[in-house]
C-alpha cells in the first residue's frame, strides 16, 4: 500500500506534459557584433502549431537594455509570428547573455525563456570603474589604469569631465597598449558623484567617481 500511495503522489506532483503551442523556430540566437556595431536587432520567429489561438500576454527582456516587440497578441492556428528584439550594446564588451520570457494565456504552460548571447569583442580593461573619496580627505590625485587587450583594435582618444571640479588627464603609457587617466577634484566638501567620458575609436566608455561621507 506504501508503494502504490507514493506512485499516486509522483503523479500529482509531476502531472502529465503538455506541448505549448507556439513552436518557436529557435529558442537559443547567437551573435557577433563588431566594435563599431551599437545595436543588434533581431527576432524569434513562432508558429502556432496548436487547435486553438493564443495570446502573447507578456514578453519582457532581463535587461533594461534589451526591447522586445510584437505586431500583434493573438495568433489563431496555423498562424505565424515573430518577438522582436533590440539590444544596446552601449560600452558592454565580452560574452553577454539577455533573456526575454514569454508569457501565454495557455492554461497549462509554462513560461517560454528566449536567450540571446551576444559575443562582443574585448574592450579595453580599467583598473577601476569607480574611484572614491571621503569627504574631508585631503584632495590628492587618483589614477585608472587602461589596458588594451592583445589583438583589440581599440584605441583611447581622450577623456572628458563636464564638471568644473573634475578635472582628468590622460597619458599614453606605452603606445596603443596602457594609458593612464589622472582625476583630481577641487572641493570634498559635499558628497556628489559623476561620470567621466572615456572616448575610443568605436564608443565612450564611463568612469564614475564618487565623493562620499565619511565612514
Amino acid at each position: 500500500m506504501f508503494r502504490l500511495c507514493g506512485f499516486l503522489a509522483l503523479l500529482v506532483v509531476t502531472g502529465p506534459a503538455f506541448a505549448e503551442q507556439l513552436t518557436f523556430d529557435s529558442k537559443e540566437l547567437v551573435f557577433h557584433p563588431s566594435a563599431a556595431d551599437m545595436l543588434v536587432t533581431s527576432s524569434f520567429p513562432f508558429t502556432n502549431t496548436g487547435t486553438t489561438a493564443v495570446t502573447i500576454i507578456d514578453a519582457t527582456a532581463s535587461c533594461g537594455c534589451t526591447t522586445t516587440t510584437l505586431t500583434k497578441k493573438t495568433y489563431a492556428p496555423g498562424e505565424k509570428g515573430e518577438i522582436g528584439f533590440a539590444f544596446t550594446i552601449a560600452d558592454r564588451t565580452g560574452e553577454q547573455q539577455k533573456t526575454i520570457k514569454v508569457i501565454t494565456d495557455e492554461p497549462s504552460a509554462r513560461p517560454t525563456i528566449l536567450t540571446m548571447k551576444f559575443l562582443l569583442p574585448i574592450g579595453p580593461i580599467f583598473s577601476s570603474r569607480f574611484p572614491e573619496w571621503d569627504i574631508g580627505d585631503t584632495p590628492m590625485p587618483k589614477s585608472v589604469t587602461i589596458t588594451i587587450p592583445k589583438g583589440s583594435d581599440y584605441e583611447i582618444k581622450g577623456v572628458e569631465s563636464h564638471d568644473a571640479r573634475v578635472h582628468v588627464s590622460l597619458t599614453e603609457e606605452s603606445p596603443h597598449q596602457k594609458y593612464e587617466i589622472n582625476i583630481s577634484i577641487d572641493d570634498l566638501k559635499a558628497p556628489f558623484s559623476r561620470p567621466i567620458d572615456v572616448i575610443t575609436n568605436y564608443r565612450i566608455f564611463h568612469i564614475f567617481i564618487r565623493v562620499r561621507s565619511a565612514k
